[in-house]
């Protein structure tokens, strides 16, 4: 599996993006998290329009799927997020707001993998025009865990559920977050230990966000990444960086600001 090679988020917003198997937990965990950013617009990958459609029925209510080769389905469900993105979660995200996904290119890429389709290059070509979360929360809990909290469900206690899928999915989005740098939790914690977790990586995210914008504005770049050196790239001095930021530096934490990520993750810990 190769690395997904997305669009930066640098719009002023913050994406969070949620992933796993049905019953992993994350719809308790981003709805928690909504409750913490007021400003929080909720949505959901894939969009009704391929939810509702027949072949996306096909392949979830049923054992047969004789009628569509999956690709057409993946196909279907990839221009939906491509489309999602560009209408909603972009133009969302330079208002300022944070968008919280109901799943994500991601899915798009395990359900691809666990079907058989591991030498799709399509896919990564199109992963280049979506927008790369700034957490990409990815949540994981055993097969017969999961599948026990959908079955627990009234409108679900007698869906069908192909279990041989279920074990490949959880396979291929383990080895995603991996692969992507995204943030792997286990549900079977409490569900307090589990959003605690959440909620230190989303604070994390959101105070990367201003320091990049303010070192930004201190530059005078139009754009800073992580991975921009200070002096040679982003022409700052620590004695800058105290002054801007009002924080203090120890002569052993300056030995270690070379950054501009070294900055973000050294002002967070400050916050804490």
């Amino acid at each position: 599996m190769k690395e997904l090679n997305m669009k930066q988020n640098d719009a002023p917003g913050v994406l969070f993006t949620f992933c796993g198997l049905d019953g992993c937990g994350k719809t308790t965990m981003l709805t928690r998290l909504s409750e913490v950013f007021p400003d929080a617009v909720l949505t959901k990958e894939p969009t009704p329009a391929v939810r509702n459609s027949e072949i996306f029925r096909a392949y979830t209510d049923t054992p047969d799927h004789s009628a569509y080769d999956y690709r057409s389905l993946s196909l279907f469900a990839a221009s939906d997020r491509l489309r999602h993105g560009a209408e909603f979660v972009e133009p969302t995200l330079k208002s300022g707001k944070t968008v919280i996904s109901d799943r994500y290119f991601y899915s798009c890429l395990a359900n691809l993998r666990a079907r058989g389709y591991k030498n799709d290059e399509w896919i990564y070509e199109i992963a280049s025009h979506i927008t790369k979360p700034d957490v990409a929360f990815f949540f994981d809990v055993p097969v017969p865990v999961a599948v026990g909290r959908v079955r627990r469900r009234p409108e679900e206690k007698n869906r069908y559920i192909d279990m041989g899928l279920q074990y490949a999915l959880r396979d291929e989005y383990i080895e995603i977050c991996n692969k992507n740098g995204g943030v792997l939790i286990n549900t079977e914690e409490t569900e307090d230990e589990s959003f605690a977790k959440v909620l230190s990586a989303a604070k994390k995210a959101v105070s990367e966000k201003k320091t990049l914008e303010k070192l930004r504005l201190l530059s005078e770049k139009r754009t800073v990444r992580r991975e921009d050196r200070l002096k040679t790239d982003l022409f700052l001095s620590t004695s800058k960086i105290k002054e801007n930021f009002g924080v203090e530096i120890t002569p052993r934490e300056e030995l270690t600001l070379t950054t501009a990520g070294d900055i973000c993750d050294l002002i967070f810990r400050k916050e804490e």
